[in-house]
């Protein structure tokens, strides 16, 4: 069945049952409003006027078609890098967080372009050098 068949569908069931609703309405207060006029009449012996016209039912909002919700994205996983460095097998590396000069920053970011490797390695082989000399 196709979408527009199944809206018409939705359509005609909704328009039905608010037809169904109003009948029933109606018959209900034709049943409660007849005996209690005619006790009014018979308890105090004064002319019933007409019952008050019930008041339009509300209007019941047409339903919207079901909003689409987004197909579920799944996150494209990096390939695995392997590990640059390792200045033992196997041991952990842990990050550090350093204020430096911008002018420092962007030099060791041009050498390390030309070297090849990342800033981090760059960085890492440079405290290396010193630290080992």
């Amino acid at each position: 069945m196709s979408k527009k068949d199944k809206k018409k569908d939705e359509k005609k069931a909704l328009k039905k049952a608010e037809k169904q609703t109003a009948k029933k309405k109606a018959k209900k207060a034709v049943a409660v409003e007849e005996p209690i006029a005619e006790r009014i009449v018979e308890e105090q012996a004064v002319p019933v006027s007409a019952p008050a016209p019930e008041p339009a039912p509300k209007p019941v909002p047409e339903k919207t078609a079901p909003t689409k919700t987004p197909a579920r994205r799944t996150r494209r996983k990096a390939p695995a890098k392997k590990q640059a460095y390792a200045p033992v097998e196997g041991e952990a590396l842990k990050t550090v967080s350093i204020k430096m000069p911008v002018s420092l920053v962007e030099a060791a970011d041009a050498a390390a372009k030309t070297d090849g490797v990342s800033r981090s390695e760059y960085i890492r082989l440079a405290i290396e050098k010193l630290v080992n000399a």
